[in-house]
């Protein structure tokens, strides 16, 4: 899954959950997978 996708998907999920606490922990999950790498 490239980042265009990921961050596609995220905005995705955003706008129709509405879900800001699921945005917030996938962020920081893709930082920390960043980071680690």
């Amino acid at each position: 899954m490239g980042l265009e996708s990921k961050i596609t998907f995220i905005l995705y999920i955003y706008s129709h959950e509405k879900s800001l606490t699921f945005v917030v922990s996938s962020a920081f999950m893709y930082i920390k997978s960043r980071s680690d790498s």
